[in-house]
């Protein structure tokens, strides 16, 4: 999996109005510090064991030469090693950050740019990425300060504040937006089937919950669904739950393999999806199949976040007999499993 990294800047002037989320994070820039008018930061993945582009919204009261320092620290659990490239508009910063991963610390300088440095009461945005280190994290408070080149003095230090933020839900987590907010994606399946019995209907019935949200375009792959002799379909007909996954699946017979697409959204963090799907069972006589599962997140940062071979069984799943004179079709079948990547 991974996630890409985008650059920005705005040059509109700033103003800063404070508005409070839960814990210690606001949704303004801090104000404590006379220098820095708008001090904010978020990411763009929250999913634990992948690359996060991390976005730093900032504008100072006054002019801000090239050669000053801007300093974030308290980025404490990532996995990065090494310097870290920090993309910026027009070169305002410059592409190579002196990153500390022992202290989560990374200093910042200021380049040329088309000015010579940061114009008093402009936004700039600067964006890096990290590695999640933790497979679960709240996220981090971080500080940001700054050591502003003077002639006469050399440095003169801005002291450090709390960075803010702009709330926002990412994957059904309210938080996810919140600096090395890190998460393990964990799904539970069931499947039943209502029918044993060789060369019948076969309604398959299958429970899907996760701990994330699936955005439109997400894909659910359910493999090993083998032993019917149902055909290859593209558009297989099925029946969804306030029609998360639509009307229709992706169906190939060899390998049993089922894909559902995310119609407008799948809210997995609040309830559990259920998908009908009715196959044609095999006229051989069968103990029943494994299934896996794996899917497919949702697009983080221009690409889709795909979890793979993190497998539900469904053991004695299609399991089918052949009837004879003693036999009786009074069957129920149920299997779940749970699985978390």
């Amino acid at each position: 999996s991974s996630s890409s990294s985008s650059s920005s800047s705005s040059s509109s002037s700033s103003s800063s109005s404070s508005s409070s989320s839960s814990s210690s994070w606001s949704s303004s820039s801090s104000s404590s510090s006379p220098g820095m008018e708008v001090t904010k930061i978020g990411q763009s993945s929250p999913v634990a064991g992948t690359v996060t582009v991390m976005s730093v919204t900032l504008a100072f009261s006054t002019d801000i030469p090239s050669g000053s320092k801007i300093t974030l620290s308290g980025l404490t659990g990532s996995g990065s090693a090494g310097p870290v490239r920090v993309d910026s508009f027009s070169g305002v910063f410059e592409s190579e950050g002196e990153w500390n991963g022992d202290v989560g610390e990374l200093v910042v300088s200021v380049g040329a740019g088309a000015s010579g440095g940061l114009e008093g009461g402009v936004v700039y945005v600067l964006t890096f990425e990290l590695a999640h280190g933790e497979p679960e994290s709240p996220g981090k408070d971080v500080e940001i300060q700054a050591s502003v080149v003077d002639p006469a003095f050399g440095f003169l230090a801005i002291d450090p504040v709390v960075m803010g933020g702009d709330p926002q839900t990412i994957l059904g987590h309210e938080d996810g937006w919140k600096p090395l907010y890190a998460f393990v994606p964990s799904t539970n399946v069931s499947i039943g089937q209502s029918n044993f019995v060789a060369s019948a209907p076969n309604m398959l019935t299958i429970t899907l919950s996760l701990n994330v949200d699936l955005d439109a375009g997400s894909k659910v792959t359910l493999t090993g669904l083998t032993g019917t002799s149902t055909g290859d379909d593209s558009s297989l007909g099925i029946m969804t739950s306030n029609g998360a996954f639509g009307t229709s699946g992706e169906w190939t017979k060899s390998s049993g393999t089922l894909v559902l697409t995310a119609a407008g959204g799948v809210v997995g963090t609040t309830g559990k999806t259920t998908i009908k799907v009715q196959l044609q069972n095999g006229a051989v006589a069968r103990d029943g199949t494994s299934v896996t599962v794996g899917y497919e997140l949702g697009v983080i940062g221009g690409e889709m976040l795909r979890v793979d071979g993190v497998g539900a069984d469904g053991d004695g799943t299609l399991k089918i007999f052949v009837m004879s004179s003693s036999s009786s079709s009074s069957h129920s079948s149920s299997s779940s499993s749970s699985s978390s990547s």
